[in-house]
């Protein structure tokens, strides 16, 4: 099987640049995965011979007929890594590891897979494609106001997102109470996976939180949260017998280190099954998509928020 490729997904910072980047940050072996390395495997998981045979198979049309499963890619990038590591001997690296690993992978970041469309993909110009070196951000791709019409199929509905909210109030894990609060702010889940609980104060007009900016170094954004997230963080707090210096959203494995991005998607997509008809949409991405996207076309914001320097 071969995973059609199109110029988005080429382009710096989305696509296959953002699924690149998680490959390499959640390798598990203890040697790093080169960027080269990852672009080949990757390349070779969708189906083509090398990442060169990759970038000179872009096409500019798109369908929604297109759209194919994650499930079947998945399995195809299972193979090309699992041959990757008994051709290299990577003694420190188990079966479990690996799956963890392919099922990390953002996949829908590709248009293959439902990813935000831009206009492009409808019979105008495309614009000229760079293939994407992995930066040092991770970023989401960028949010129209006034998206094609065929875009509300990579979307979560108002009324799922209605869902999601009421039943916020009902989960019995405190942390992923918070986490959801949070994450309905719009704000990116690798951000919000750094939070600690120093970051979230109390003033006259709510409780807000600081949080770094991934896309914009030595910067912070400061979000007014919801009501009644205080009195939920401060109860997670004092239950799990945490300090102001810690982190809210830990892995399970190191608790001084933030959740990977695969116990971060796995939590989210745990409860997006609940409310989420279409598996292909429960993931963090679509998720702050959905929200960003259904509060411009309302012309409010998730919440208000402030950006500033340290």
């Amino acid at each position: 099987m071969r995973v059609p490729i199109y110029a988005p997904d080429l382009q710096i910072a989305q696509g296959l640049a953002c699924i690149t980047k998680v490959l390499q940050c959640e390798w598990p072996g203890s040697e790093p995965l080169p960027l080269t390395a990852a672009q080949q495997l990757l390349s070779r998981g969708l189906g083509y011979r090398d990442f060169l045979d990759l970038t000179q198979s872009v096409l500019e049309e798109h369908s929604r007929e297109d759209l194919i499963s994650q499930d079947c890619a998945r399995d195809s990038l299972s193979t090309a890594i699992y041959t990757h590591w008994q051709s290299s001997n990577l003694n420190d690296i188990d079966q479990d590891d690996l799956q963890r690993l392919v099922m990390s992978l953002p996949l829908d970041e590709m248009v293959a897979f439902g990813a935000f469309q831009t206009p492009s993909l409808h019979g105008e110009h495309a614009p000229s494609t760079q293939v994407a070196q992995v930066d040092d951000d991770m970023k989401a791709p960028p949010i129209s106001a006034s998206p094609p019409a065929s875009s509300e199929a990579a979307l979560i509905s108002e009324s799922e997102l209605r869902r999601i909210r009421g039943d916020i109030t009902t989960m019995n894990n405190l942390r992923d109470r918070c986490l959801f609060m949070l994450l309905l702010t719009g704000r990116r889940a690798n951000e919000i996976k750094l939070a600690r609980f120093r970051d979230i104060v109390e003033t006259e007009y709510g409780s807000i939180v600081q949080i770094q900016l991934t896309k914009a170094h030595h910067k912070n954004s400061i979000s007014i949260l919801p009501p009644g997230f205080l009195d939920a963080v401060k109860l997670y707090k004092r239950e799990a017998n945490l300090s102001d210096d810690d982190l809210l959203f830990p892995s399970s494995t190191q608790a001084g280190t933030p959740m990977t991005a695969y116990e971060m998607n796995k939590t989210i997509v745990s409860y997006l099954r609940h409310t989420v008809a279409n598996p292909a949409l429960r993931s963090a991405q679509v998720l702050r998509r959905s929200i960003n996207l259904t509060c411009g076309q309302s012309n409010e914001a998730p919440l208000p928020e402030i950006v500033g320097a340290d």
